[in-house]
């Protein structure tokens, strides 16, 4: 066990796990190392929990190679040192992210411990904040858990999801950044019972080939369309309550498609749906009413299949 130990100024990893070790994690301050504060690789498991990490030069939990560990209740924040050391390249939005799942990494996020089919461990209640970048990088086949853990206040996206990565999101509380959930190139991360709200763009993008399925969430009180869909992405929304927006709803354009069924979307200052630009998605059995404008625009060559009359 490492507990209530400062680990800083490090050249690379302020811990590093592999295959083999189980640590347990408790209570250290982890910071301004010259790569991840924490490195899981090669199938390194074990817990953290309690633990506050934050400055470094890579990701503050970097997790990979099939790495399984728990996280829990730690404080994940501030990943961004924007000087080059000598001998180090600038590292990219999705390196200095708080928390980075590639590889086939494992790992999960969630609040009693319960374990999921995907991901055979725990990342649970933690706080995942005020990142110069992306709050959660999933990406390369990686399927992680997150649940009821709260992620805000990053400059970037709070859950960005790349390159064929399958997270699932349960019941947390993403709020406050530019983005909420970002799915791109191949994701297709399930998300379901999240609160998705004031962020400065949008709760969810879907684009460049991106999927997923995205269900019982609430997303309000958005900066411009809470759901934006474009460049071929392909989502599933499901049971949602979509609200009070400053702009639209659900904005799908420039080759956007989806499903978009039993969905509530309503009182937005704008339209509560736009779709335009060779945009074709699937709406059905919605309920879309009371906004500021009007339900469904359609317009410069988008259309939409509409189901069951919208109220």
């Amino acid at each position: 066990m490492l507990e209530g130990n400062a680990i800083y100024a490090n050249a690379q990893a302020g811990v590093a796990v592999e295959s083999g070790a189980a640590p347990t994690l408790r209570r250290n301050a982890i910071y301004d190392g010259l790569q991840s504060g924490v490195l899981y690789f090669d199938g390194g498991m074990g817990t953290m929990e309690g633990n506050e990490v934050y400055n470094n030069m890579d990701a503050g939990v970097q997790i990979v190679e099939s790495s399984d560990p728990t996280l829990l209740r730690n404080t994940l924040r501030e990943q961004r040192r924007e000087e080059v050391k000598e001998g180090h390249s600038k590292p990219s939005a999705v390196e200095v992210a708080c928390v980075w799942v590639h590889s086939s990494g494992r790992g999960a996020l969630t609040a009693a411990g319960r374990r999921a089919p995907l991901a055979r461990s725990t990342l649970t209640d933690n706080d995942i904040r005020d990142s110069f970048h992306h709050g959660v990088v999933v990406g390369q086949d990686a399927a992680p858990l997150l649940q009821a853990n709260r992620v805000h206040n990053n400059r970037r996206t709070g859950v960005f999801v790349q390159d064929g990565g399958a997270p699932t999101l349960l019941e947390n509380d993403i709020f406050r950044n530019t983005v909420g959930v970002e799915a791109v190139d191949d994701a297709a991360p399930v998300v379901r019972g999240n609160t998705l709200h004031r962020h400065k763009l949008g709760g969810v993008w879907v684009h460049k080939g991106g999927g997923g399925t995205y269900e019982g969430n609430e997303m309000r009180e958005n900066g411009k369309a809470a759901v934006r869909v474009w460049d071929h992405g392909n989502p599933v929304l499901k049971g949602n309550s979509i609200w009070g927006g400053r702009t639209v709803g659900l904005l799908v354009y420039e080759f956007g498609k989806g499903h978009y069924v039993d969905n509530e979307i309503h009182s937005h200052r704008s339209w509560n749906i736009e779709v335009k630009r060779n945009a074709f998605p699937l709406i059905e059995r919605n309920k879309i009413h009371s906004s500021a404008y009007g339900g469904v625009y359609c317009h410069g060559g988008g259309g939409a299949r509409l189901g069951r009359r919208a109220h």
